[in-house]
């Protein structure tokens, strides 16, 4: 009797983890690690972090760029509200920053094309993972987002 309860419990465990979730949303706010992979594959990848707040109506992009001719670390702010993008380059021993227009919208990934395949492990932290091929503009996206929040991971 006690083995026959287990098992029912297992399988019943079994059951709601396998489920599909509900697909994701775009988040009000987040910081996200990307990886830009390019679909030619003749440039290396780009990594960088991501950082967007609605209620401040502002994305934020840290990474390595091609400034004067060298590698160096760089933060692009895009304050949306006055349509300015402001970009400080971070060398050696100089900081430059310069002000710009915005002259055209950040993108927002849509969401609602994304297919689930399945639970993978980030920071040993379980997070659901979502894909989305599209061959025509030869792009693919994968999307991680915890488990317990539903946040971009």
């Amino acid at each position: 009797m006690q083995a026959s309860i287990i098992i029912f419990l297992s399988l019943l465990v079994l059951a709601v983890v396998s489920q599909t979730p509900t697909q994701p949303i775009w988040p009000r706010y987040f910081s996200a690690s990307v990886a830009q992979h390019h679909y030619n594959n003749r440039e290396p990848p780009r990594f960088f972090r991501w950082f967007y707040d609605s209620a401040k109506n502002k994305d934020r992009f840290d990474g390595i760029v091609d400034f004067a001719d060298e590698r160096v670390w760089a933060q692009a702010i895009f304050d949306h509200a006055i349509q300015r993008e402001t970009v400080v380059f971070f060398q050696q021993s100089t900081v430059s920053c310069y002000y710009r227009s915005i002259n055209s919208t950040l993108p927002k990934p849509n969401l609602t094309n994304l297919q689930y395949i399945g639970v993978a492990l980030i920071d040993d932290l379980p997070v659901y993972h979502w894909i989305e091929n599209d061959r025509t503009r030869g792009v693919t996206f994968q999307y991680y987002e915890t488990i317990r929040y539903r946040e971009p991971k």
